[in-house]
């Protein structure tokens, strides 16, 4: 189970590191009462996307395996991060910002059938409660790490360094996840030297 863990704080951390940017960023861009309704509009985006996607995970996850769908989604979200070094208009964040909900809502449903197929049975309520445990600890980690790193660095420099993080996670991703074929029974993780096993 470790290694499943090891996914979720990742998959978790990562995402949420731009939290505290987003509405600095547009703040920037457009200086003014709106910047309010321009982050929420920006949040729901991420939201509604993500809804979608993971409505339609079920049929994602017939036609790909669990660990296709978290490394595609993380190869894609890294290079989604490099339009931000660029974009001139709040509509444009908001935009980008939807899509990347899209690719998370995706990552987040197969991470959470992750830990269902590596759970032992019988002590699957045990898993998903240390799962959530490990969720609460990135969510308050990713923020803080974002908010300090905007201070270091600039604000757009940390989507860059998102982007960055994204690509470290698909690493991660390939290293401790196993191949299973789409709407297949294994447990879907393994620990670092195990590759190669199926069972």
């Amino acid at each position: 189970l470790m290694p499943v863990l090891v996914i979720q704080f990742v998959i978790q951390l990562v995402p949420v590191i731009i939290f505290p940017v987003i509405p600095l960023f547009i703040g920037d861009l457009s200086p003014g009462p709106s910047v309010g309704t321009d982050t929420g509009l920006a949040f729901a985006a991420m939201g509604l996307t993500g809804a979608v996607t993971a409505l339609l995970f079920g049929r994602l996850g017939e036609r790909f395996s669990l660990k296709a769908i978290l490394l595609w989604s993380a190869l894609l979200l890294s290079l989604l991060h490099l339009p931000f070094l660029v974009v001139d208009r709040v509509w444009q964040v908001i935009a980008l910002i939807g899509v990347r909900g899209l690719f998370l809502g995706a990552m987040i449903s197969a991470a959470n059938a992750l830990v269902g197929k590596a759970a032992p049975a019988g002590r699957q309520g045990r898993a998903f409660g240390a799962v959530q445990g490990v969720s609460a600890l990135a969510f308050a980690m990713g923020p803080l790490l974002g908010g300090a790193m905007a201070t270091a660095v600039g604000l757009r420099m940390v989507f860059l360094l998102n982007g960055v993080a994204f690509l470290v996670e698909a690493l991660l991703i390939g290293r401790l996840v196993r191949n299973e074929r789409p709407g297949g029974q294994e447990a879907a993780a393994q620990p670092p030297g195990a590759r190669g096993q199926t069972g």
